[in-house]
C-alpha cells in the first residue's frame, strides 16, 4: 500500500502559492513574492520578497525555461541551470502596468507561453522572442486557461463559459462552451479526448473534445468548483479519471461506457475547503490537501493515508516528474516534501 515518507522541509516568507517540479529541482513560489530554486544540496533565489504576490508559475515542457506572473504586472521568464548553463538566465521581461497576471501555462509541446492580461491572453513564442496572438476573452477578466495535450488549442474560461481557439489558425473565431454562470477552472484529460470546466454556480460541464455541442452537466455540489484534476492512463487502461473538490469535499468520476454517462465517488475525510488535488503520474492515487492541514491519499475510493500532525493550512502540492515525490504548500510559508513508496 502506498504511503507518503518525510524527506525535507523548508519555510519561506509567506503563503506558498505554487510548485511545481523539473527533473531535478523544485520550483516553489510565494504571496510575498518570492521564486525559488530548490535543488538537493542548495536552494538559488530568482526572484526576492517585494510584497507582490507570485500566483502563477510554471516549466516549459522541455524544462529549459521557468515562467512566473506577479501581482506587479510582470511575466518573469529564466533559463534554468543545465548541464552547460550553471546559474539561472533572465531571459525576459515582460511588462503590462496595471495588469495582475494570475494565469499562465506553457505549450505542451513547444516554448511558447500563454498569460492573461485581464480580458485578454497573450501567447509569448520564447524561442522567436515574439508575441505569437492576442485572444480577446470579453466577457470579463480570464478566470483560467488551458493547453490541449497535443497543442491543438487553448481554452480560455471567465463569465458565461469557456473559448476554445485552435493554434494554427489564432484568428478564426473560437468556439464557445457555454454556462449560466463562470467557467472558473478548466483542464483537458491527458489524452486529450475530454474537457471539464468546473463552474461557480456548483456544476461540472464536461464534453468530448469532438462534441463540443453536446455537453455533460454534473449538478449538486455544495459550493463552487475550487479544484480540478485529471489522473493519466494508468495499468494498460484507457480509463481516466476526472477529480474536483467543492468545500471540503472531493468527487471523483469516471466513464461508464455501457450507460454512456459518467459514475462519481465521493471522498470524504477533510473537515475544511479542499485547497489543492493531483493525480500521482501514471497512477490512480490521488493526493489533496485542505484548509483543515491535513494531507490525504486516496485510490479507488478508498482513503489509504492521512497525515495530520502539521496543523498549518493547505495551500497546493505537487508530483515530481518521476512520481516518487510529493511536495505540499502550506498557508504559513512551510514546503514539505514527501517520498512515495
Amino acid at each position: 500500500m502506498s504511503q507518503l515518507k518525510p524527506l525535507w522541509k523548508t519555510t519561506i516568507g509567506d503563503y506558498v502559492t505554487v510548485l511545481d517540479w523539473s527533473d531535478d529541482c523544485l520550483a516553489i513560489a510565494s504571496a510575498a513574492g518570492e521564486v525559488i530554486l530548490q535543488y538537493a544540496d542548495q536552494a538559488i533565489v530568482l526572484r526576492a520578497a517585494d510584497g507582490q504576490s507570485i500566483d502563477c508559475l510554471a516549466f516549459s515542457h522541455d524544462h529549459q525555461f521557468l515562467a512566473s506572473g506577479s501581482q506587479n504586472s510582470q511575466v518573469n521568464i529564466w533559463s534554468v541551470p543545465t548541464a552547460t548553463l550553471i546559474t539561472p538566465t533572465v531571459v525576459k521581461t515582460l511588462e503590462y502596468p496595471r495588469h495582475w497576471i494570475d494565469r499562465l501555462a506553457w505549450h505542451p509541446q513547444q516554448n511558447q507561453l500563454a498569460f492573461s492580461l485581464g480580458k485578454q491572453v497573450q501567447v509569448w513564442d520564447v524561442t522567436t522572442d515574439q508575441a505569437g496572438a492576442q485572444l480577446n476573452f470579453a466577457g470579463s477578466s480570464v478566470m483560467d486557461l488551458a493547453w490541449h495535450p497535443a497543442g491543438l488549442y487553448l481554452a480560455v474560461s471567465g463569465y458565461l463559459g469557456t473559448k476554445l481557439w485552435r493554434s494554427d489558425d489564432w484568428l478564426t473565431a473560437p468556439q464557445i462552451l457555454e454556462v449560466p454562470s463562470a467557467s472558473a477552472k478548466v483542464g483537458w484529460s491527458t489524452d486529450g479526448r475530454y474537457f471539464a470546466s468546473g463552474n461557480l454556480d456548483r456544476m461540472i460541464t464536461l464534453v468530448e473534445t469532438e462534441q463540443w455541442e453536446k455537453p455533460w452537466a454534473m449538478r449538486g455540489f455544495p459550493g463552487k468548483i475550487r479544484c480540478l484534476a485529471w489522473s493519466d492512463n494508468f495499468a494498460g487502461s484507457d480509463t481516466q479519471l476526472l477529480a474536483v473538490s467543492s468545500q471540503e469535499g472531493i468527487a471523483v468520476w469516471h466513464y461508464v461506457a455501457a450507460q454512456e454517462n459518467w459514475d462519481c465517488q465521493v471522498l470524504q475525510q477533510h473537515t475544511d475547503s479542499v485547497q489543492a488535488i493531483a493525480f500521482q503520474p501514471g497512477t490512480s492515487l490521488l493526493a489533496s490537501t485542505a484548509s483543515d492541514g491535513q494531507i490525504a491519499l486516496w485510490q479507488d475510493g478508498q482513503l489509504l493515508q492521512t497525515l495530520s500532525e502539521n496543523s498549518a493550512a493547505g495551500a497546493c502540492l505537487a508530483w515530481s516528474q518521476d512520481a516518487t515525490q510529493l511536495a505540499v504548500g502550506r498557508q504559513n510559508g512551510q514546503i514539505e516534501v514527501f517520498a512515495i513508496g
